[in-house]
């Protein structure tokens, strides 16, 4: 047994509860993971100058759905 297949195994019990605390805790913070999402869309449209803003767009309207639905 390796050094870390303890540690794995341990993981492997318990993903579907680490998965639903993730879950639980995406949509009880949605609002603070919104903003965050527009301030790195506003951060890299000021840093791309604006040229990719109508993809960067798509990406935070994309994760903003996402979040409060998981």
């Amino acid at each position: 047994m390796g050094l870390l297949d303890g540690a794995k195994d341990a993981f492997d019990e318990n993903k579907d509860d680490l998965a639903e605390r993730a879950k639980d805790a995406v949509n009880s913070n949605e609002e603070r993971i919104d903003s965050a999402v527009d301030r790195a869309g506003d951060f890299a449209n000021e840093k791309t100058g604006g040229r990719f803003e109508g993809q960067i767009e798509q990406g935070e309207g994309f994760v903003q759905d996402k979040t409060g639905n998981l």
